[in-house]
């Protein structure tokens, strides 16, 4: 691709693309604004359900979906604003030529936008990093993992997310004085500095997590097979025992495995939606010549979808939150076996804390 100084779309990851007077466009605004819309509202129950329980709002695993949800949350609000906004590329809603850039390379370049999506991507990893501990390694995983320690890598998300997307956006961004429009993607050294600061940024928020998440729960697929074959052994060998503290630990058990399934398929939901977009900005950034036209367009929404997804799976998939939504809607729908299962993992969490403390 050319090394142009007059164009608005994005080859480093991010952007809309192509002209905004066609067809696609209009499909691709109205689109992603639905999508988005839906996004706020889905990731805001997911907070409210996980908040309002104070047993599972201090879960580790649930800190994490929370945080996730906030920062699909941030992505939405931005799509919105960015979607259904009437000024386009126009600059003139300020003055001044140091308000004007500034609000050129950190609004109007949708820089909040892929900055949140970014930090998304990387709370994934914290997600996958963390159930890789607790299944694979579960006593370093009560060493290690501590609330503290979790705050930190909510902050840590936030930061880097910001910090790597934002530092890719800012510098190539400015305002044509000539015609009061922010023009982004120029003033690049070279062609070549365009080309591997793209392939950088792709590696980086695409190709590394997916090799991480792959191995993660390979690993930890491997550790529940074995765990499972261990089990039927035991249970063959040994016969009755304890069948009060055996139930107990059925339900844990079967509680692990179903957090476990749920992340999973959210890392799959996220490689589906994920892996068009940026095989796309791969290839723009390796030279191939791309049309961004409605091709474009459509990756970019499958890739706006994963912030917008993961409320979908936790209603069809996680039983916890299940269980939070029949506390809300019809709480005489609880079981007795759903309340045991709340009391003994509240317990065992508790034993935890108190123990890591």
């Amino acid at each position: 691709m050319n090394n142009s100084t007059n164009t608005n779309f994005t080859v480093v990851g991010g952007g809309t693309g192509g002209s905004k007077t066609d067809w696609s466009w209009e499909v691709f605004r109205l689109g992603s604004s639905a999508i988005a819309i839906f996004g706020i509202i889905g990731n805001f129950f997911v907070i409210f359900l996980m908040l309002r329980s104070p047993v599972r709002r201090v879960r580790i695993p649930n800190m994490l979906i929370i945080n996730q949800s906030f920062l699909d949350i941030v992505t939405s609000i931005f799509i919105v604003i960015d979607k259904l906004g009437v000024n386009g590329d126009k600059t003139d809603e300020v003055t001044g030529i140091v308000l004007k850039e500034t609000y050129c390379r950190l609004w109007k370049s949708q820089g909040i936008l892929w900055s949140s999506m970014t930090g998304s991507t990387f709370n994934l990893c914290v997600i996958s990093f963390e159930r890789y501990l607790a299944i694979v390694w579960p006593f370093k995983h009560g060493r290690l993992v501590t609330k503290g320690r979790i705050k930190m890598c909510i902050i840590f998300t936030w930061l880097l997310g910001f910090t790597i997307k934002l530092s890719s956006i800012i510098p190539v961004h400015e305002v044509d004085e000539n015609v009061d429009i922010c023009r982004g993607w120029v003033n690049w050294p070279s062609l070549e500095v365009q080309q591997f600061v793209g392939i950088f940024i792709i590696f980086i928020e695409y190709l590394n997590p997916l090799i991480f998440m792959i191995y993660c729960y390979a690993h930890m697929m491997l550790r529940i097979i074995r765990q499972t074959d261990s089990a039927t052994k035991g249970v063959k060998g040994e016969g009755s025992g304890n069948k009060s503290s055996e139930e107990r630990e059925r339900r844990m058990q079967r509680a692990g495995r179903n957090l476990f399934k749920t992340l999973l398929i959210v890392a799959i939901a996220f490689v589906i939606c994920n892996s068009p977009s940026q095989i796309y900005f791969l290839l723009l950034n390796g030279g191939v010549k791309l049309k961004l036209g409605a091709l474009y367009r459509f990756f970019t929404m499958t890739y706006f979808i994963n912030a917008v997804i993961n409320p979908i799976l936790y209603t069809v998939q996680y039983e916890e939150f299940q269980k939070e939504l029949k506390k809300l809607f019809c709480p005489k729908a609880l079981t007795r076996d759903d309340s045991e299962t709340e009391n003994s993992k509240s317990s065992s969490y508790v034993t935890n804390q108190t123990k890591i403390n």
